[in-house]
């Protein structure tokens, strides 16, 4: 595949639809992860959770995820390593 553009936009949109849909159940994760994505806050209810397929648009998409990007770069990972104790015997 010569454009990576199609499967990026799908990608966007699945993870766009899951944190939307995982608002009531992880709010604080769920949020952060719509913020990442550059989700407006007006499109964040169960009516903005469909598939938009928009790999037509894939330029202001771009831009929308470099500007998000921009504000969450070194603030680390959305689900940072958890670091167990090992057990002693």
């Amino acid at each position: 595949m010569k454009d990576a553009s199609v499967p990026i936009a799908y990608a966007y949109d699945a993870l766009r639809i899951a944190s939307i849909l995982l608002q009531p159940f992880m709010p604080q994760k769920a949020t952060e992860s719509l913020d990442r994505l550059g989700v407006p806050a007006d499109k964040r209810s169960w009516a903005d959770a469909t598939w938009t397929g928009r790999t037509a648009d894939v330029v202001a998409l771009r831009e929308q995820l470099q500007a998000a990007a921009k504000e969450w770069k070194g603030k680390g990972y959305l689900f940072p390593k958890v670091e167990v104790a090992p057990k002693e015997a």
